[in-house]
Formats: C-alpha cells, structure tokens, sequence
C-alpha cells in the first residue's frame, strides 16, 4: 500500500509476445517511424534539384527573382 492514501501499487504486467519490447531492452522490429518518415521526407526535399535535373535533362540556369528586361 501507498502510504497515506489507501491506494495499492499496481502489479508489474508481464510482457508477452507482440508486445512493446523496449520496455524490458530490446528493439522495436518495424523501425521508429518518427525517424525513419521526416528523414525520408527531408532526404527527397534535399535531393529533388539534383533528380529534377536527371529526370529533364534541364541544366540551365534559371533566375525567377530577376526583373525581366
């Protein structure tokens, strides 16, 4: 029992198969998705000029911010 409330301590519950594994030390087998998914998304966003100019074939320069002439 807690002392002063009159609450008991919950039991400790035994872990079985499929269960969450990190608790007792081991590793998650799908992967952690709040790592794996922004990294992919941040290595697409980093990568896409160098895979827009593979897939166009486009090298030349483009200047959006100048002032036409």
């Amino acid at each position: 029992m807690v002392a002063g409330c009159g609450l008991r301590r919950a039991r400790p519950v035994s872990q079985g198969p499929g269960e969450d594994a990190r608790r007792d030390g081991g590793q998650r087998e799908e992967g952690e998705p709040g790592v794996v998914l922004p990294g992919l998304t941040f290595l697409v966003l980093y990568a896409w000029p160098w895979l827009d100019r593979l897939i166009t074939g486009d090298r030349a320069a483009h200047h959006l911010l100048d002032r036409p002439r």
